[in-house]
């Protein structure tokens, strides 16, 4: 179980052990994902059209993609050309910078907390890429609210369209 839910993993046998009677298990790190989040996130498509600017991104703009959204916080993601580009861009962990959110039927100017900075991948295209997590810090309760029917809705909706297909 994690965080109220019953969580389902395929495991390598390499992955399981055991040492003086318990059963060692290596927890997929996707779970560790999960297990830190406190609100719904929703993963914009494409098509949402969800995008944030800010000073301390303002030479990667034109690479820069939000990866998820929650009343908490958003995640993002910097594409680089090479490794070494990405290597030019470096938050550290509890710097605070401030942004402008647009969230397609609403936008916003917010600071943020960088509460992770990892290098990644993108998905698909297997570019360098910088992930950030950003917490938002003092927002005001009508905007969370705002962010947490927007992710309902959003979510609500996908989930209706996947199971109608």
């Amino acid at each position: 179980r994690c965080e109220e839910s019953t969580v389902f993993f395929h495991l390598s046998r390499r992955a399981i052990s055991s040492r003086n009677g318990l059963l060692l298990v290596r927890i997929p790190e996707d779970l560790y994902e999960i297990q830190r989040r406190a609100q719904l996130r929703y993963r914009p498509g494409e098509g949402d059209g969800f995008r944030v600017e800010s000073e301390a991104f303002a030479l990667w703009l034109e690479d820069l993609s939000v990866l998820d959204v929650s009343s908490g916080g958003i995640g993002i993601q910097v594409r680089f050309p090479s490794a070494e580009k990405a290597t030019e861009l470096r938050l550290e962990p509890g710097a605070r910078l401030h942004f402008h959110l647009d969230l397609g039927v609403f936008s916003f100017l917010a600071e943020g907390e960088v509460r992770y900075f990892r290098k990644a991948e993108e998905e698909g295209t297997g570019r360098p890429a910088v992930r950030i997590g950003l917490r938002f810090v003092g927002l005001p309760q009508e905007t969370v609210e705002a962010i947490q029917v927007l992710v309902l809705e959003r979510s609500y909706v996908r989930l209706r369209e996947m199971f109608s297909e």
